[in-house]
């Protein structure tokens, strides 16, 4: 037991620490998060602070971590602002999810040679982002609820299910075993997940929300909204969906439900999206940012420079471009385009997820893995510093802030 609060004890420290320093620098404190990562993952430092067991339990911690940040846009998403931004969204992620793949896949197998399944999972994985790196800085920015987040984050969520389809393909394409969800399976799943969605809408969240009305309890509304959370999760996971995108979904149906259900009391309005927010960014999601980075091996650094300097060249330049493309298709801005696309440009989670099945399946070699881990390294702390930059920078800033005025007023 000790050595389990030890290691909390190290963690949350350091990333404390290192998150501070960051913002007094202007650097997002989810590089401090990560930075805190890869030093505990020094060998010497990983040894004396984390034993098998307590790796196990901080990778837990981190998976909720992931959970509760979904869970909490989606409080913090309305409806309204999905469908005012979903043709622009949808346009945004076909680009800047096939330009980095169709890149990714030509230059690894017209100009370097290799084969083509290695060049289809390297374009899979570049053109995958991480939408908890983006989220991380739009709530520390306070721009959750401005058009920039409401558009940021749909966009996240429309990726989220580019992603799924492609990673599902892939795996049924490299490995017939490593899925048992063929294409025509996943579709009935997503169909039939859709019609529990409907269920949980106009019945299942409004009855758990209004149960706690006769006890007058907070804390009994804010479990009640954590056993939604769960149970959405377990559901999406068993119907192939995945547990980020469930929770999302809840998070988005129990938001909406609270703002306009009459019956639960206007003082509790916000309570569940503050506890959430309290105890996800006071703990939770530090933790997971450190798992990001304990994860990121430094001996890679050194394994393929050149190779990783293309592959994040390709992912940046096929996101962040892919981006500005359909902001202009869009007749936006270039600097609205320029600022999206930084702050959709960050890689990981799926991205490492996939490579490492690919290397346990001989499919790609270590060069490749370490290249694609440092490209979502890379990404992954220089993203969240442009997108701020960018921001401040940009006349959009001016647009942005007048738009968090009004939702503040309302």
């Amino acid at each position: 037991m000790l050595s389990v609060l030890f290691m909390l004890l190290a963690c949350i420290f350091l990333s404390y620490i290192l998150s501070e320093f960051s913002k007094k620098i202007g650097v997002p404190s989810v590089v401090g998060y990560i930075l805190a990562g890869i030093i505990l993952g020094i060998s010497p430092i990983k040894t004396f602070v984390f034993n098998h067991s307590g790796l196990d339990i901080l990778y837990a911690l981190a998976t909720l971590g992931m959970i509760f940040l979904f869970y909490y846009i989606g409080i913090k998403t309305t409806i309204v602002s999905i469908k005012k931004n979903i043709k622009q969204s949808f346009l945004i992620s076909l680009f800047n999810t096939s330009i980095p793949l169709v890149l990714g896949f030509i230059v690894m197998t017209l100009f370097l040679g290799y084969k083509a399944e290695v060049g289809i999972i390297v374009g899979l994985c570049l053109s995958m982002g991480s939408q908890s790196i983006s989220v991380n800085v739009l709530e520390e920015l306070k721009l959750i609820k401005t058009k920039i987040g409401s558009l940021l984050i749909t966009t996240g969520a429309i990726d989220d299910i580019i992603e799924l389809v492609l990673a599902t393909i892939f795996l049924t394409y490299i490995d017939s075993y490593a899925s048992q969800t063929g294409l025509i399976d996943l579709v009935f799943q997503i169909a039939l997940f859709t019609l529990i969605v409907y269920l949980f809408k106009i019945v299942i969240i409004p009855y758990i929300l209004e149960q706690p009305d006769n006890k007058k309890s907070k804390v009994s509304r804010f479990t009640s909204a954590i056993i939604i959370m769960l149970l959405m999760a377990v559901l999406a996971e068993n119907f192939a969906i995945g547990a980020v995108i469930g929770v999302l979904i809840a998070g988005i149906l129990v938001g909406n439900t609270i703002r306009n259900d009459k019956k639960i009391p206007v003082s509790e309005k916000e309570d569940i999206a503050k506890s959430m927010h309290t105890i996800a960014f006071g703990l939770f999601i530090p933790l997971f940012f450190i798992w990001v980075g304990l994860n990121i091996q430094l001996e890679a650094i050194t394994g393929n420079p050149l190779l990783a300097i293309i592959l994040t060249l390709i992912a940046t330049i096929g996101t962040v471009g892919g981006t500005m493309i359909a902001v202009l298709l869009n007749k936006e801005t270039l600097k609205q385009g320029w600022l999206l696309g930084w702050g959709l440009n960050a890689k990981g989670d799926i991205e490492l997820v996939i490579a490492s099945i690919a290397l346990s399946l001989g499919v790609i070699n270590h060069a490749i893995f370490s290249a694609i881990t440092i490209t979502a390294l890379i990404t992954t702390i220089i993203s969240p510093i442009m997108f701020k930059h960018a921001l401040k920078s940009s006349k959009y800033k001016s647009k942005i802030l007048t738009s968090q005025k009004k939702n503040n007023s309302q």
